[in-house]
């Protein structure tokens, strides 16, 4: 599919909840946040649906994100689900590593290559410190387990206040040791506008010159749609725009997201990374 502007979509993230077993500081407020209902949630029989329809228009790679996707129960059946969609030519994952290690044997099953997981920092105090209680030596028993069971690996570090240097050195050794792929991603927040700097306080990317982030990519790269786990396809992450799936008419749905899927998006009052994905 090709966006108004000619630009080629073919990239769609699935979030399959909001909820999340980490209560991440740059993320959301330790209280959490108004969760979707259960009975809102998109079955795995329907993101299925949404899917084998997404792939049919051209959509090759899905990723799979939440919230926390492993916290859903049953969450290995929907992988299995999806591996069975003839076209899908990368299937993959984003999570936070905490509950990875038990559900890798059903994501290799799958026909899962790659796993995007969570990494700000190796110093397990302020680990626990960002994510509120978070268990650091479970993310990095997973990665290694994951690079033992040959997956690839990436390592995502949100490069956020009260980051130092040298928690941006122990994270790429890490990921050197572990022959990860690290993928540095700038701060920022959906209600800010795109350009704007983060003035929270502590240091971001523009105190460190020399390091590259690769997030969030540039507006006239984006090749993604984002489902969210209650059925809305949101054609950008700087929008508050949404087109709701109807069920009966799924292609539909992909065509007016792609239709109106703007050249650069501006700020979103109204959606947070935890029901989009990021």
């Amino acid at each position: 599919m090709l966006s108004s502007f000619k630009r080629p979509v073919n990239y769609l993230r699935i979030s399959v909840t909001d909820k999340c077993n980490l209560r991440c500081t740059y993320c959301m407020p330790e209280e959490g946040v108004p969760l979707i209902p259960h009975s809102s949630l998109l079955s795995f029989e329907q993101i299925s649906a949404i899917t084998r329809t997404a792939v049919g228009l051209g959509m090759t790679k899905i990723r799979i994100t939440g919230g926390e996707p492993l916290v859903r129960r049953g969450i290995d059946d929907l992988f299995r689900m999806l591996g069975a969609i003839e076209g899908i030519r990368e299937l993959t994952l984003t999570t936070n590593g905490q509950l990875l290690r038990s559900h890798l044997p059903a994501l290799i099953e799958s026909g899962v290559k790659r796993v995007n997981i969570s990494l700000d920092t190796v110093d397990p105090l302020f680990y626990r410190e960002l994510t509120r209680g978070g268990e650091l030596q479970r993310v990095t028993d997973a990665v290694s387990a994951a690079r033992e069971a040959g997956l690839s690996v990436k390592l995502n570090q949100v490069v956020l206040p009260g980051l130092s240097r040298g928690d941006l050195d122990a994270v790429a050794a890490f990921a050197e040791k572990h022959s990860c792929e690290l993928q540095r991603i700038r701060f920022f927040r959906p209600d800010q506008d795109k350009g704007e700097q983060d003035h929270s306080g502590g240091r971001t990317a523009e105190d460190f010159p020399d390091v590259e982030t690769h997030r969030p990519h540039s507006c006239a790269d984006c090749n993604r749609l984002r489902l969210t786990a209650d059925g809305m396809l949101r054609p950008c992450l700087h929008s508050a725009k949404g087109i709701p799936v109807d069920l009966n008419d799924i292609e539909a749905a992909f065509r007016e997201a792609v239709r109106v899927k703007p050249a650069c998006g501006t700020r979103s009052d109204l959606v947070s990374l935890v029901t989009t994905g990021g």
